[in-house]
């Protein structure tokens, strides 16, 4: 992801939406990383509603979910 991101960086990607999903079943930390290369980039809007999978999805997941694509479409 952080090549990806690099990546992103280095082809000046700008004005757009970014949503962010992560998943670990110990201590996921990878949103907060992820946000962190994006906010370095120029207009770029992160929503504000992060998606947390442990190990699986869950029931509770796909609310979390259904609220961010919400805020993509919104």
């Amino acid at each position: 992801m952080e090549d990806f991101l690099l990546h992103l960086k280095a082809k000046a990607f700008q004005k757009r939406k970014a949503a962010l999903i992560e998943n670990g079943s110990w201590a996921p930390m990878a949103a907060k990383g992820m946000k962190a290369y994006l906010e370095q980039m120029k207009d770029i809007a992160v929503c504000e509603n992060t998606v947390t999978i442990k190990s699986t999805l869950k029931e509770e997941n796909k609310a979390q979910i259904a609220a961010l694509v919400n805020e993509l479409l919104g």
